[in-house]
């Protein structure tokens, strides 16, 4: 896998000359899902390069601790699903990305060949399902679903989205999640889409009030890379 960055370097060249002259600190709230860890070290790490006077910090936080954050300006800016934030008044949100909810299913799993799942499918199959303070709420909506009919051999909730992908990788069961946010190709995992016309937008988010030059400077930068276009395989 490698990441591509076109066009990103026209972009930051526009910019520099703000950031230049506003030297700052921006501070980045995300959850660690698969996606940023596969992506964001690239894109974080080009636009420091030409803004080398540009701090930038990075938060680990939960679902929950993430919108806080955001809320009491302890995060100049975060990494979300929409219908994680849509609630929260005065965001504004600029979308990166669409997909649906998934299940990442080991091959040696026959469901992996299947080209959609129902709730009905994991009869008998232990799946991993992310604790609620991790979860949007479509996500969490589908985690209960699995929960209340009570279809799965076992369920279980992790508090971290990497240990779920590990745990599928590790072919021990099946992950619930969604495409935004998981990895694009597995070499041990298929991703089956489930039966729904259920979509998430995955995206960068911002309080209104929030007038920093730098944030503004940094979201339109990462908003115009699209990051459809970032994975290649």
């Amino acid at each position: 896998m490698r990441i591509l960055l076109n066009n990103f370097d026209s972009i930051i060249a526009e910019s520099k000359n703000l950031s230049n002259a506003i030297p700052g600190i921006i501070r980045i709230g995300l959850v660690g899902n698969p996606f940023e860890v596969a992506v964001l070290p690239e894109l974080i790490g080009r636009y420091h390069n030409q803004n080398p006077e540009l701090e930038i910090e990075l938060e680990h936080l939960n679902n929950n601790r993430l919108k806080q954050h955001l809320i009491n300006r302890e995060c100049n800016l975060i990494f979300d699903l929409e219908d994680d934030i849509k609630n929260i008044k005065g965001v504004e949100f600029n979308p990166l990305t669409t997909g649906k909810l998934v299940a990442v299913i080991p091959t040696s799993n026959p469901l992996s060949e299947k080209s959609s799942l129902t709730i009905s499918d994991l009869h008998g199959q232990k799946v991993f399902l992310m604790n609620p303070s991790w979860c949007s709420p479509k996500q969490l909506q589908i985690n209960y679903q699995v929960l209340e009919k009570g279809h799965t051999k076992k369920a279980v909730q992790v508090n971290v989205t990497q240990a779920a992908d590990m745990m599928a990788k590790a072919q021990l069961g099946i992950e619930i999640t969604n495409s935004c946010v998981c990895e694009r190709k597995y070499e041990n995992c298929q991703i089956v889409p489930f039966k729904s016309e259920e979509k998430l937008t995955y995206g960068v988010a911002k309080l209104k009030s929030y007038k920093s030059p730098l944030v503004n400077d940094f979201m339109k930068a990462i908003t115009a890379e699209k990051f459809q276009r970032i994975l290649a395989k």
